[in-house]
């Protein structure tokens, strides 16, 4: 019956619904992006890291990619667990704690554990619970608003590669980071209202 109730006071197909798809789209995009940026990334590893193999640079990714798809079991465990604000919180703080050490480790074995697998649970927590979201909020338009979120993907697919060249190109490599791992918590508080 609490349930029941708690439901009757959202905005069902309209209003703050839409918002919250919005933001949704910005914190979607932001996670589905990092996959493109990605490869700016592993140009500026091989550059700081000389000595490192193109292959051992790319598994960084490639662990990155796993634990981000491969977190869905436990992501959607923990949101049956908790709301979805708590996960996406979770997540953006593994992501963007995991991205601000990433830019200051001495060594490329680091990056397995701090990029690979801390930021790929918090990056896969966050694009599960941004698709989430506004579902609470939808009846008949539901299709809708999931394709609105998902449409942040192809948005963030072409901006990001350009933002954060421009970052590594202006700011250094530390810089990049920081300013990009300090970004993540602004665009999250959007979908955490």
């Amino acid at each position: 019956m609490e349930d029941l109730d708690k439901r009757n006071r959202l905005p069902i197909d309209r209003g703050w619904a839409w918002v919250i798809t919005i933001a949704s789209c910005g914190t979607f995009g932001f996670v589905s992006g990092h996959f493109k940026i990605q490869g700016v990334i592993y140009v500026e590893l091989l550059e700081r890291f000389p000595h490192a193999s193109a292959q051992s640079i790319l598994w960084i990714f490639g662990l990155w990619s796993l634990l981000n798809r491969g977190s869905g079991p436990l992501a959607g465990t923990f949101l049956t667990k908790a709301s979805t604000r708590t996960v996406s919180i979770t997540g953006v703080v593994l992501m963007s704690s995991s991205l601000i050490v990433f830019a200051y480790l001495p060594s490329y074995e680091y990056m397995y554990i701090v990029y690979g697998a801390v930021c790929g649970i918090g990056a896969g927590m966050v694009g599960l619970s941004s698709l989430t979201a506004p579902l609470p909020y939808f009846e008949k338009k539901k299709a809708l608003s999931v394709g609105i979120t998902c449409t942040g993907s192809g948005i963030a697919a072409v901006i990001l590669p350009l933002v954060i060249h421009q970052l590594f190109k202006n700011y250094s490599f530390e810089g990049a980071l920081l300013l990009y791992g300090n970004s993540l918590p602004l665009d999250n508080l959007n979908n955490s209202v």
